[in-house]
This record gives C-alpha cells, structure tokens and sequence, in this order.
C-alpha cells in the first residue's frame, strides 16, 4: 500500500444515500481545466443542492440529502482505482492509503498497430476484450486487408464474421429488431442551466419507465443490455458555410456530475465527433433500473460561448442509445452499442437533426423551460 500523490489523482466519487430514490453518486473529474481540491467542497454541495431540487420536484421531499451523510466511495488513480475509504473525512483525499491495481479496462484492438507490427504478414491476434459468453473475435490481417473472424468454443470453428440482423457480432439476437418493440424511455426530460457556477454550464437529463407501457420489457429482452440516454451539442465551430456555424452550450472540460443511476458510468468521448460534444451518464446493466423511477445525471463543465453569434449556437439532440457489455466490470469501456439498431433521436420529426430553433440549450436556460419526451411523441431513427 502507498500513499496517493495528488497529481496521480483523477476522479474522485462520493455517495450520499436519499432515503426517497436511492443512492446517488457525485463524482468530481480532475483535467486540466479543474487539477486541483480547492473547489471539490464547492462542486459536491453544488451537485447536492441539484439533487435535492430534482427530488423535491418529483417526490415532493424537501432537503432530501445533505453533505453530512456523504460518503468518500472511490478515487481514479490514473491506472489504479481505490479501495472503499477509511478516511476520517470525506474531503480527506490526500490521506487515503489503500490503493490496488483497477482491472484492465477492456477497449478496442488498435488494427493500425498490428500491420504495422506485422508487415506483409499474415497476422492473427485474439481479442478477449471482444468476449462475451462462448464468442471470440479475431482480427485478422492478411494480404494487405483486415477480416474479423468470429470463434465458436463448443463447436470450434471460426469464420469470417458475416455480421447481419440476423446473426450480429455479439450483441443479443437483436430481438427488438425482430419484433420492432420501443425499448426507450416513456418519459424524457433534459434542463439547461447556464452560470451554475462561474465558468460552467450545466445540463441534467430525467427519465422513466411507466409501468403502463412495455418498454422496459422490451429493453431487459438478455442478461447484458446495457442503455445510455445522452445529450449532444451542436459544435460546428469550423464549418465551411456561415449559416453552419455553431458552438456547444457547453463543453468537455472539467466535469464534475451526480445520478442515481444504478451501475452507472460516466461515458468517453473515446472517438467521438468533435463537431459533436455528448455528455452521458450510462447504465451499465439495465435489469437493475425499475419502472416507475425517475433516473437522474446532471453534468457540470466549461461552458460554452455565444460568441460570435453564429447561427446554430446552443444546438441539442437528445439520442437513446441501447448496447450491450462484455464483462461485469462496470466501465464505458466495456459497452458497446448494437451493431444494427440505430440510435434513437427523440422527440422531433425525421426532417431534423437537431431540436430545432429556437428552442436551443441558451434559450431554455434563460427561460427555465424544460424540453420533454412522452411515449407517443413522434421519434426518429
């Protein structure tokens, strides 16, 4: 055991217990933008005062939760992870001791890194990180061209992997497909507050199963099913076209964020779109949220800028995105989104990608208006 050096520290997540809906995590991200404690009190109190608001809203109890019944649950230690804290204080961060090695974190094969290693060479490497049930895929190169094998264990045999509806990688059958069942929430609710703290913006999203709809039966069809509800921002900072033009309402930088997500984690933007900035909190198995819950992120961070004034400024979209996980380590890393089954934009009609004008992530944070999904509502693929 070693004593943690501040500087190797991360993330930081604390949890506070309602009473009314659960346990919530609150979670303080340390980057370049945030790198020190000094404001780790401010940011935790900050995130408890939006909790006990969306819980007075839904539940109607005041005061729900307080910093005095936190609790210091974890800390990131750029590749190691804490074990439950024995500190005499929940903000007592540098004085924590017991520190173990996290598990590898499983991520896609870098196909770049094999030829180059390779050469003109036929080269195969197994991915266990690709591993759920009896399945394994192999990354093949040869010839000067990948293929993606697919092995069998019972029957061990291999072929190239022919994904279809029918027959994808790894994912469930892609039963949804079959039956053409909504899987997505019945209620939908994404806030926008600007200023929550100097130089950050904060966007929180609400949703729920209601029990008089089949949707969260539909969703929990295996035992992997995984489900993130994202917002994403319209970042078109560089577009060719004037009338293009557009910045996020906030951005990636430090994060600090809270949800009573159960099995909950907060989703990388490992090889997103640049021109699109999506903040997520998932659930990383969804047979443990119930109907009839409300389910609660709110993410803090840099915020965005209205200047200059471009047109597509504040731009939104709401997306439903179900996966599946390939370990029972709870990580962003071990989800993966079905191979066949689009995301889901929520709430406006198939001409458009994003919430349109003037109903942007500005506008509504000025006005307090929250944007709404009801099943019912016209959706798009």
């Amino acid at each position: 055991m070693s004593k943690i050096s501040s500087d190797d520290i991360t993330q930081i997540v604390y949890t506070v217990d309602s009473g009314v809906v659960g346990v919530f995590a609150i979670g303080v991200v340390l980057d370049d933008e945030q790198s020190n404690f000094e404001s780790v009190h401010e940011d935790v109190n900050r995130h408890i005062t939006g909790i006990n608001e969306f819980i007075a809203e839904k539940y109607g109890v005041e005061d729900a939760v307080n910093a005095d019944n936190m609790h210091l649950d974890h800390i990131l230690v750029k590749d190691k992870i804490s074990s439950k804290s024995t500190a005499s204080s929940a903000y007592d961060i540098k004085n924590i001791k017991y520190v173990k090695k996290c598990e590898n974190l499983n991520s896609a094969i870098d196909i770049d890194s094999v030829r180059k290693s390779s050469g003109n060479n036929t080269s195969t490497q197994a991915i266990n990180a690709f591993t759920y049930d009896e399945y394994y895929h192999n990354f093949v190169y040869r010839g000067g061209n990948n293929y993606v094998y697919l092995y069998r264990k019972s029957t061990n045999t291999e072929a190239i992997c022919t994904t279809s509806p029918t027959f994808p990688h790894l994912g469930d059958g892609n039963k949804r497909l079959d039956c053409g069942a909504k899987w997505m929430p019945t209620i939908v609710q994404a806030k926008f507050q600007s200023e929550i703290t100097s130089g950050k913006n904060r966007t929180t999203l609400i949703f729920a199963y209601e029990s008089g709809y089949n949707n969260y039966n539909n969703l929990i069809k295996d035992d992997n099913e995984t489900l993130e509800m994202e917002v994403a921002f319209y970042n078109y900072i560089h577009a060719n076209e004037e009338y293009k033009l557009g910045s996020a309402f906030q951005l990636l930088t430090g994060k600090t964020f809270s949800t009573n997500i159960p099995d909950y984690y907060l989703d990388t933007e490992l090889c997103d779109d640049p021109n699109v900035l999506t903040f997520c909190v998932g659930c990383h198995d969804a047979r443990k949220l119930s109907t009839n819950v409300f389910y609660y992120w709110a993410i803090d961070s840099k915020n965005g800028s209205q200047t200059p004034a471009y047109q597509q400024n504040g731009r939104f979209r709401v997306v439903a995105q179900r996966g599946y996980h390939i370990a029972e380590t709870v990580s962003t890393y071990n989800v993966f989104s079905e191979e066949h089954e689009h995301s889901i934009l929520l709430g406006f009609g198939s001409e458009y990608n994003w919430v349109p004008n003037p109903r942007n992530a500005w506008n509504l944070a000025a006005s307090g208006e929250k944007w709404e999904y009801h099943e019912g509502d016209i959706y798009c693929y």
